[in-house]
């Protein structure tokens, strides 16, 4: 996307540097933004950031309440993923025996960590991203343009022309 943006650039030769430029930073940003937390993911997989104590990369709190209620209440028991409708099969000892739980995982149990990266910077990157797309495509000329041709399609028709006598 960064590519084809700069290779868009080209068609705003005449504006100054951020008019030229602009969608493609802000899609640059989005892509930093949207990737940020499966880098935090790499990051802690790869035991570079671990999951410690703050700031610690994990995206949940271990002892959420939330997340223990539907722990203690399991559906049913399973041994891989693909055994619950849900998705979601929580590992309970070394035999690799789980339950199925419906959403271990909530807002309510996200850490700093896991609002600030999964939350603001993947959501705030989309919004970026449609923000660079529209101003690429020029969207708001073009539907400045729609409105006026729609405002002079509905415009009241003039009064007929009476010929004198």
């Amino acid at each position: 996307m960064v590519g084809f943006m700069l290779r868009q650039s080209k068609r705003r030769m005449r504006e100054k540097h951020w008019g030229r430029f602009g969608p493609t930073y802000l899609t640059i940003l989005a892509a930093v933004l949207v990737m940020a937390d499966n880098f935090r993911h790499v990051l802690q997989d790869g035991d570079i950031w671990p999951p410690g104590p703050w700031p610690g990369s994990s995206q949940y709190y271990g002892d959420c309440s939330a997340r223990q209620i539907l722990l203690d209440h399991p559906r049913t028991e399973c041994s891989s993923t693909a055994e619950c409708p849900s998705g979601i099969c929580e590992e309970h000892d070394k035999y690799l025996r789980g339950v199925c739980t419906e959403n271990a995982e909530t807002f309510a149990c996200l850490t700093p960590v896991g609002w600030a990266f999964t939350v603001v910077a993947t959501y705030l990157g989309f919004v970026i991203l449609f923000l660079a797309a529209a101003w690429n495509a020029k969207l708001l000329s073009k539907l400045r343009a729609i409105r006026t041709k729609w405002r002079a399609l509905r415009a009241p028709a003039p009064p007929p022309r009476t010929k004198p006598l």
